[in-house]
Parts: C-alpha cells; structure tokens; sequence
C-alpha cells in the first residue's frame, strides 16, 4: 500500500538534481544547518522532506499524497540522525508539529498509513539492507 503513495525515489531524485536547495529555503525564509544537509547518512532525506515541502513542483500536487511523502523522508532524517547522534528533542517536537499540519490538509489522511510509513521507516533504518528508498 504505502509503495504506491511514495514517490518513486528516481523521481525524487530528479527534481532534487534540478532544484537548489538554497533557493528553497531562502525563498520560503527557513534555515537550516548546512552540516545536516550535506551529511553523507541522513542529508539526502532532509534535502527531500525540504524539495518535498517548498518545490512549487510538489504544492501542486495532492495534498494528502505530499504529506505521506513529507512524513515519510522526514521520519527518515530523523531516524538515521537519531541512529548516528542519539535522540534529540528538537527533532521530535518538529516531527509532531508536522503532524500537526494535518488541519491544514485539504483531504483527509489515514492515520493506518501514516503509522505504516513509521513503522516502514524505522525498519528501513534499522536494517540497511531493506533500504531501498533512502541512499
């Protein structure tokens, strides 16, 4: 279920090679620490959660849908930041107050997928050899 409201990593990928990030975060007034957007672990999927939530691209498209993906790459960070550097509550607060977006979402969102791209997520950075969305 959950692979057919994830974007295709080739795509993301994609529009992430043609995109600046910097151009994102300066036009939508957010910083964000230059170490976690280049670091080699978990930098690829904060850079999506960012293409993901800013791209004018990505706003045009189903709200519901962008959200899965928005949750999912930015679960990603957090887990495999948690994995390399231990918990940090700075993350988590963020992680709830995306899910807090929810009201925002034009749609409706079903809580058992977002729980199943959780669940999806700490498997995959648990046990890299699943990995198969996140470089």
């Amino acid at each position: 279920m959950t692979n057919v409201i994830l974007y295709q990593i080739e795509e993301l990928e994609k529009r992430l090679s043609e995109t600046s990030i910097d151009e994102l975060l300066q036009a939508s007034y957010i910083s964000w620490d230059e170490e976690l957007l280049n670091d080699q672990f978990y930098g690829n999927a904060l850079k999506l959660y960012i293409l993901l939530s800013y791209s004018p691209f990505f706003c045009r498209e189903n709200s519901v849908k962008i959200f899965y993906n928005r949750y999912y790459w930015f679960m990603t960070f957090v887990e495999k930041f948690k994995l390399k550097n231990g918990d940090d509550a700075g993350l988590d607060q963020q992680a709830f107050q995306l899910l807090e977006e929810v009201e925002e979402i034009d749609g409706t969102i079903d809580w058992g997928i977002v729980e199943q791209l959780n669940n999806q997520v700490i498997q995959e950075v648990q046990l890299p050899e699943l990995l198969v969305r996140s470089p």
